[in-house]
């Protein structure tokens, strides 16, 4: 009888310092996470984009962007804008959107009057290849990368509208993150290639990079 009394005051005991223990064992709280890019996939960067447009979210557009990003112009816009050069850098593509998304006239770096623009309407966004590597020739190396038809009206109240018709090429860049152990993907536009032009007879016609140029 006093064994089994003995055999079960010390189960109890052995009980009480494992419970004791388990009490005293902090559990870390999930890390919380700011700041990541909800766009895990190039589909719905692209959507964002073009919301970011039509609705002159100008803070939005910017989160798009890598800061390596770079829009590759036509010659043809090259040579109405000497003093542009052959591309656009992540400073001088957030310098425009802000100022076409602010809605009021502005002057260019020559002083002249550019009419406030108060809509960007997309009538055509079509993506016409599926996203794959670029080649090491391409203008944007290393980088995902797909073709769309645009035709895109630019809304100025006070000016004639300008239109955009034509191709722009689209890289994005994926960023490896995980986040609580998961391992997952979110992706920033990289660059675009305008491959627009002068398609229609009527003077309101323009490329994607003539227009962007105006407000620089």
């Amino acid at each position: 009888m006093k064994a089994r009394f003995s055999l079960l005051f010390l189960v109890l005991v052995l009980m009480t310092v494992v419970l004791c223990s388990c009490s005293d064992v902090e559990i870390p709280p999930m890390p919380v996470v700011e700041g990541v890019a909800e766009y895990t996939s190039p589909e719905e960067l692209m959507v964002a984009f073009r919301t970011a447009y039509e609705k002159q979210d100008f803070n939005a557009f910017e989160a798009l962007l890598h800061p390596d990003f770079e829009t590759f112009l036509t010659a043809e816009t090259r040579a109405a804008f000497p003093s542009v050069g052959p591309t656009l850098d992540w400073s001088e593509e957030t310098r425009i959107a802000e100022r076409m998304f602010a809605g009021v006239p502005v002057a260019d770096p020559e002083g002249h009057h550019v009419a406030g623009i108060s809509d960007f309407v997309f009538q055509v966004m079509d993506q016409q290849s599926g996203w794959a590597d670029s080649g090491p020739g391409a203008v944007i190396p290393n980088a995902q990368a797909a073709m769309f038809d645009v035709v895109i009206s630019i809304v100025r109240p006070t000016d004639s509208f300008m239109k955009v018709n034509g191709q722009i090429m689209f890289f994005v860049a994926g960023r490896d993150t995980v986040i609580n152990g998961v391992d997952r993907t979110y992706w920033t536009m990289l660059g675009q290639q305008d491959l627009t032009s002068f398609r229609f007879k009527a003077s309101e016609s323009t490329s994607w990079g003539s227009a962007k140029a105006l407000y620089r």
